[in-house]
């Protein structure tokens, strides 16, 4: 009997755990379609959220079936059990499917344990060999494989790519129908803000409902898109949910810098004043958008997405009618910034291959195909000839109905998961090829966002990454108390005021916390990112 080397038997068994061979011959195709010549039947999990369809019985993904020869039998887990379901399955490791699928089907402190404990297959050697989609992606987005890549260089998770995400996060908007019964101009600065709030209060039944439910400003606090983080660039340094931005290399905390404390003071000027919605710190988000959303709004100032998204008008020049955006506000230093986004992905996790995959080649090429135009156009807005049609010019526009039913978002969701899919869709083809059914608005508040808040913005947020255990660890130890506290301090000061006379012994108690120690895990975790 001929014997080997050690060291070639090793290099054997390496590439084989990476592409093992197949127990059977299933014809399968490193590209192209169909994926195998034979079908098979993959096992994958999916939430099941609130007016989607069981994808046991979704055309899009019969579709995919029948294109790839690769059936996926599902099995839907409501939302609200979806955390306990899936620890336990990896806790036991003994009932795990072969996919999971979705945006956000795991966190990324779960991707970073479970790949490490070996549960999760490595897909950075399928990304290299059979990522035709993937790697096409790159070309338009090229940083959302790096953002995948887990600090010991292995790509766990897939994640989503979604063009409607914007470099602006929020923005704030104004009253118009307000503005214009107290004769005044959108506001640029601090200063006229305060003033156009001051009017607002003033002036009496604005929204003519003949009630005294006028508010002139109202947020969510701690909310990334509904509170006020961005407005505190008028103060020198903008902030986020995090309070984590990069400078010239380094991690800053913001919430314990001199221009989060003067930002806090002019919000408290706001709230001593009466202009500033108290309910901002205690509020849930519906309760905002019933004040925002009614055909009487009782605010006259607040941050969202979109003037559409408030007044469900088909069209943004209609939306502006009632709501008008306002301009990264110039503080009283002449400071002007605005908070910007990392948008190399929408979310670091939504596709996944679990280690008692039979086939990973072929589960991780079904993924991939996903990435591909034509599936993530379907995924999106429901399979081509079903919901939508494709115009002689080679735009896209939604049919009118769907097997005699309006066509609307919960219609389609009974035959594609929309946003409970993975999310492929970059800039430039939501931008360009996907114009004609419905994404010109969101191609508008995407342009409006960029134009208005574009030039105030810097490249000083703290990019989409995974940590290693270790610093996930540590993080969570301090993270909670750490927020809380500043949490709890901020909403104090806004309300009650007193932070100047307070600060130093803030900043004290929260050195004592753990914060230098909490800012260089983020420091290392940030420089080990910037040099990969």
């Amino acid at each position: 009997m001929k014997k080997f080397p050690v060291c070639f038997l090793a290099l054997l068994l390496a590439v084989s755990m990476v592409f093992p061979a197949f127990a059977e011959d299933i014809g399968f195709h490193d590209s192209g379609l169909p994926i195998v010549d034979q079908t098979i039947t993959l096992r994958g999990v999916a939430k099941q959220g609130a007016n989607v369809g069981n994808f046991n019985d979704m055309q899009f993904f019969n579709d995919m079936g029948e294109l790839t020869n690769v059936h996926v039998e599902w099995e839907m887990i409501p939302t609200e059990a979806w955390t306990e379901k899936i620890s336990l399955m990896f806790a036991t490791g003994t009932d795990l499917p072969d996919i999971l699928y979705g945006h956000s089907c795991l966190t990324t402190d779960q991707v970073v344990n479970y790949g490490g404990q070996g549960l999760l297959i490595d897909m950075k050697p399928y990304v290299e060999k059979y990522g035709e989609n993937l790697k096409a992606l790159t070309e338009e987005v090229p940083g959302f494989l790096k953002a995948a890549t887990t600090p010991s260089g292995a790509i766990y998770a897939l994640p989503a790519v979604h063009g409607i995400a914007s470099n602006a996060n929020s923005a704030v908007f104004i009253n118009k129908i307000w503005l214009d019964k107290v004769g005044m101009d959108v506001p640029t600065t601090t200063e006229e803000m305060t003033a156009v709030l001051r009017a607002f209060k003033e002036a009496g039944d604005l929204n003519g409902n003949g009630v005294a439910d006028e508010i002139p400003m109202s947020l969510l606090a701690g909310d990334s898109v509904n509170g006020y983080y961005a407005m505190f660039g008028a103060f020198g340094r903008v902030d986020n949910a995090s309070h984590l931005l990069v400078e010239d290399g380094k991690v800053v905390f913001t919430a314990m810098e001199d221009e989060y404390k003067e930002a806090v003071k002019w919000f408290a000027q706001l709230s001593e004043e009466g202009l500033l919605d108290k309910e901002t710190f205690t509020q849930d988000v519906a309760t905002l958008w019933a004040r925002i959303q009614s055909d009487t709004p009782s605010v006259g100032v607040s941050s969202f997405w979109s003037a559409g998204w408030a007044t469900g008008a088909e069209t943004l020049e209609e939306a502006h009618e009632t709501w008008l955006p306002v301009p990264a506000l110039i503080g009283p230093n002449g400071d002007q910034q605005w908070e910007k986004n990392d948008t190399s992905v929408y979310n670091l996790v939504a596709f996944c291959i679990t280690s008692s995959c039979k086939y990973p080649e072929v589960a991780f090429r079904w993924g991939d195909y996903q990435y591909s135009h034509d599936a993530a156009r379907d995924c999106n807005f429901g399979p081509l000839g079903t919901t939508i049609a494709q115009k002689e010019d080679g735009s896209y526009t939604f049919l009118e109905t769907v097997n005699g039913e309006p066509n609307t978002g919960d219609v389609r969701r009974k035959y594609a998961p929309l946003n409970y899919g993975i999310f492929a869709n970059p800039a430039s083809r939501w931008v360009f090829e996907y114009a004609e059914f419905g994404a010109t608005e969101n191609e508008k508040n995407y342009d409006l966002n960029r134009d208005t808040y574009g030039a105030a913005q810097k490249d000083n947020y703290y990019p989409i990454m995974y940590q290693t255990s270790d610093e996930v660890e540590q993080i969570t130890f301090l993270k909670n108390d750490i927020l809380n506290f500043v949490k709890e301090k901020t909403a104090k000061w806004m309300i009650y005021g007193g932070v100047d006379e307070e600060w130093d012994a803030y900043v004290e108690q929260l050195k004592a916390m753990g914060i230098e120690e909490y800012i260089s895990i983020y420091q290392q975790a940030y420089d080990r990112y910037a040099e990969s």
